[in-house]
């Protein structure tokens, strides 16, 4: 099942129906007075829900933009490669965008914004069904509820602030551990390398520069935990 499919023409306009060509405009607010500024996406998707597509003027739509996000470069095999793909459609580390994937005659890949929403005023609905060229398939139009309510209600927490001081030293016991073992291999590499240049033996550096990397790397997140561990202790 594709993310979208394509619908009958005699369908009406319901929720997750892709419309082209409508103008979509926003508020632009600067030096100046505010001004309407239209997107440059002819893209959208319906949000409202059935009965208020049917009994309201105003309709809800969300931009639909191009997918713009590059695939990171620890993705070298096929389950990588799977669990990325996974984490776009469930909107893993961007719960304002929601995956689309392909849109039929449209180049690329597309993602609805769920933090860009625009309202239609249609005095005759049976028009919006020429502007009408897919539909979010039934099962993403279910997983569309959850997503666009955590896209609003999910505030988030700081990333630091919210562990007690009991969870920082675990963190900072594991962290500390794992760099420990990090180092220690880094080391034996070091000294492999001093006898082999001693000896005027060829050494590819590859895994002491990988080694070295996921130490600067480790020490690098575990920074901020590691100062807020000792301000806590300090305040005691």
């Amino acid at each position: 099942m594709p993310i979208i499919e394509s619908c009958h023409a005699d369908n009406p306009i319901t929720q997750g129906d892709v419309l082209q060509n409508v103008l979509l405009h926003r508020t632009l607010i600067a030096d100046s007075d505010p001004k309407s500024v239209q997107s440059k996406s002819p893209l959208c998707m319906v949000i409202s829900r059935p009965c208020g597509i049917a009994h309201k003027q105003d309709l809800l739509v969300a931009e639909i933009v191009k997918y713009n996000q590059s695939v990171p470069k620890g993705v070298e095999t096929f389950k990588q490669a799977l669990d990325f793909l996974r984490t776009q459609r469930d909107g893993v580390g961007s719960p304002d965008c929601f995956y689309l994937g392909e849109i039929p005659n449209h180049e690329g890949r597309f993602v609805a914004r769920l933090d860009a929403l625009f309202t239609l005023a249609i005095a005759d609905k049976s028009k919006l069904l020429n502007y009408r060229i897919a539909a979010l398939n039934v099962d993403f139009q279910r997983d569309l509820h959850l997503r666009v309510f955590n896209a609003i209600a999910s505030l988030g927490f700081d990333d630091v602030d919210w562990l007690p001081t009991s969870d920082l030293k675990f963190l900072r016991q594991i962290g500390d551990r794992e760099l420990a073992n990090l180092n220690s291999q880094a080391s034996d590499e070091r000294a492999t390398k001093a006898r082999q240049e001693f000896s005027s033996s060829n050494f590819s550096d590859k895994k002491l520069n990988e080694l070295e990397q996921s130490v600067a790397s480790l020490e690098s997140a575990m920074r901020p935990y590691v100062a807020m561990l000792a301000e806590r202790q300090a305040q005691k």
